[in-house]
């Protein structure tokens, strides 16, 4: 059959000629109609089929399109920023670093971490802390963690931080470790509803994955980033990291000696020493906000040649642009000499409270003849390390070559200009702490105040438990409203100490025989309730500049109300005295940081006291006096009965102080062996120029 129009060949079951379209008549001699065909008016059915496929087809493009959306969204980021060894789900949830609120996870919940760069992290350690205080780091090679997998087990909230390869630290949300695993009829990332009885910083969502990024720059948070009270400055993240590297050289040192421990000893002479990881400090000796690492230890493994300078003394430096520690001294702490065992002579560490701490050390064990002093100290960036020696033993002290310094020789007078440049001929100034003590030495050497051992095991313990806060929840030192306090308190105190001065007048030294202070006398800030702001403990002389009397003396400890924004006066007395015509202020500091003023009576040589503390309860004042109406003389506490034993035990206490501070307000002249009353003057007048200084900001 031929097409009519134009004779191509065709089939006969065809209605339109395949090469020019026209129509071909039906066997009755009718034409079918293109018009018709096209537009489904007319031949009905034949445009029904032809719209059935332009549905087919518009669904089918429907379907394709969507399925490159989501190979974009699937596929795209996983190239353009790696794996990561996890996938970047758009059902994921997201969490940012530094946020306030914990998040409920389950024991298999898969958890991410993103860099700065918007990239998963490969490799990264993690470090979970519980509730009770336990550490734990895990190693993270493949890009993600489970809770079970860092040590993070059901039912437990722990503190978690992370560390990237090159050491910055990320703060990672709390985590609270549900007990339920997901269920399969449970959607992805919640579970059956929220949590009704949850605080505001708790998250009621259970996450199943959970992605953790850096805060966006904009602020604006679409998901409720909650992170105000964390401290994001910038030497807080700093200080945080060098926590966290702090702990990880004490965990390192501790697993390669061994905890500190006490060890008693018997050797012709009874001592103590002790022997592992035993004093851990904190000192800020550059002035930069951040503490260096202060350790000292003694490999005791084989006891039978241990020598009193097997001891090793060490200070690691944070360097910021590092994010990595430095090993800034590496030596050995003060030693008596190389043969003798622990136990049976002195080891210890002594710190110089000068303008800036330093480490002070001596040694008489390089069998030189002379003794050695080593001062480490910074000028505000390095650690250095000055080296003083002088003869070991009496002599002729003006001997020009045996007087060293950083091993040149030099004359005598040189040599002490030297030592007094950095503030050590104030014997006042030093604090030790011993690491080997001879028992019996104790009254032998009654001018010298030692720290037994176990009292360093407690402040190392301390120390450890602090670094370990510090790395893991940061710190409130500088919380704002702290600050307000503490700056409306100095305020309030420069308004005291002129009104004092106005009234009594300016601190001043008198008398011939004796000196004394006259005026206002003492002004010294002391934290006694440890709660970051201080109080103002003030003393004057209220009589006549020409005589002295002791009923003139009056002390007084002001606190700050931040309600009423005055001052209470919440200790009024004298101040302590002892014959021979010392009068004076007396500061005890303990390991638990609690500060007493400790004042013996004035008028009494039986050992009667005022003692004015700050307990749970507030402020309190305990006095201890000898009941002269009994024929034993009775103790009497705050007027009640006290057995010897128990008095006895409370000056046990008060004397275990690690620190004593004494302010000096009267002395009979030429005595050099206690604080001058003008060392108390200088230090009253620096409080009150600091002070007023503090009102002009």
């Amino acid at each position: 059959m031929q097409c009519p129009n134009c004779g191509s060949p065709i089939d006969e079951a065809n209605k339109f000629c395949t090469n020019c379209g026209a129509g071909i008549p039906d066997r009755d001699g009718s034409a079918t109609s293109t018009s018709a065909q096209g537009n489904g008016i007319d031949g009905a059915e034949p445009g029904r089929k032809r719209r059935r496929r332009l549905i087919i087809g518009i669904i089918a493009a429907v379907v394709a399109v969507a399925l490159v959306a989501v190979a974009a969204v699937m596929v795209v980021p996983r190239l353009l920023n790696g794996t990561g060894g996890a996938d970047s789900t758009a059902d994921r949830d997201v969490v940012y670093y530094g946020s306030s609120k914990a998040m409920k996870v389950r024991p298999s919940t898969t958890i991410v971490l993103y860099g700065d760069d918007g990239k998963p992290l490969d490799e990264y350690d993690v470090t979970v802390m519980d509730e009770s205080g336990e550490v734990t780091t895990a190693h993270v090679s493949d890009g993600e963690f489970t809770p079970n997998r860092v040590g993070a087990e059901s039912g437990g909230t722990y503190s978690v931080i992370a560390r990237d390869p090159d050491g910055a630290l990320l703060d990672v949300p709390d985590l609270t470790v549900v007990d339920q695993e997901k269920t399969n009829d449970e959607p992805n990332g919640n579970a059956p509803g929220k949590d009704s009885d949850t605080d505001e910083e708790q998250d009621g969502t259970v996450h199943d994955e959970l992605e953790v990024k850096p805060e966006p720059d904009s602020g604006n948070d679409p998901n409720g980033s909650d992170n105000p009270d964390k401290n994001d400055d910038q030497t807080s993240n700093a200080r945080r990291t060098a926590y966290a590297l702090f702990y990880d050289t004490i965990r390192k040192l501790r697993n390669q000696y061994g905890e500190g421990q006490l060890v008693q000893v018997n050797q012709g002479l009874v001592g103590t020493y002790l022997s592992g990881l035993g004093d851990i400090r904190l000192i800020d000796f550059d002035g930069d906000g951040i503490e260096e690492l202060l350790v000292a230890y003694l490999d005791d493994s084989d006891s039978s040649a241990t020598r009193l300078t097997d001891w090793k003394l060490q200070i690691w430096q944070y360097e910021k642009d590092k994010s990595t520690l430095a090993l800034t001294y590496d030596n050995r702490p003060c030693a008596e000499n190389n043969s003798s065992a622990p136990g049976t002579g002195w080891v210890g560490v002594g710190v110089a409270h000068t303008e800036t701490p330093m480490l002070y050390g001596w040694d008489y064990g390089q069998n030189d003849g002379l003794a050695h002093e080593q001062i480490v100290h910074s000028d505000g960036g390095a650690m250095n390390v000055t080296d003083f020696a002088r003869p070991a033993s009496s002599g002729d002290s003006d001997a020009s070559d045996v007087w060293y310094v950083n091993g040149r020789q030099t004359d005598h007078q040189t040599y002490e200009g030297s030592r007094d440049s950095l503030g050590l001929n104030d014997n006042t100034s030093y604090e030790y702490d011993w690491l080997s003590v001879t028992n019996t030495d104790w009254a032998s050497s009654p001018n010298v105040e030692f720290t037994l051992p176990d009292d360093v095991l407690t402040r190392t313990e301390r120390t450890i438990e602090d670094i370990k806060q510090g790395m893991m929840n940061g710190f409130t030192d500088t919380n704002d409203e702290l600050s307000d306090e503490v700056s409306a308190s100095k305020a309030a105190y420069a308004d005291k100490v002129n009104e004092l001065q106005q009234q009594y007048g300016t601190g001043m030294i008198t008398g011939s025989y004796n000196e004394w202070l006259h005026g206002l006398v003492a002004a010294v800030l002391v934290d006694f309730n440890s709660d970051g702001v201080d109080e103002l403990l003030t003393a004057v002389n209220t009589g006549d500049s020409s005589s002295f009397e002791t009923s003139q003396w009056m002390v007084n400890v002001w606190e700050f109300d931040q309600d009423s924004r005055t001052l209470d006066s919440i200790y009024t007395g004298e101040p302590g005295g002892s014959n021979g015509g010392y009068v004076f202020l007396e500061l005890r500091t303990y390991d638990d940081g609690s500060t007493v003023l400790y004042a013996p009576s004035l008028h009494s040589s039986h050992g009667d006291c005022t003692v004015f503390s700050y307990d749970a309860d507030g402020p309190k004042t305990t006095t201890y006096a000898r009941d002269g109406n009994t024929d034993h003389r009775q103790w009497m506490r705050d007027g009640e009965p006290l057995s010897d034993a128990e008095y006895e035990a409370d000056m046990q206490h008060y004397d275990s102080a690690s620190t004593t501070t004494r302010y000096t307000l009267a002395q009979p002249l030429g005595d050099a062996d206690q604080p001058s009353c003008e060392s108390t003057r200088q230090i009253t007048d620096e409080t009150i120029a600091s002070l007023n200084a503090g009102t002009k900001q």
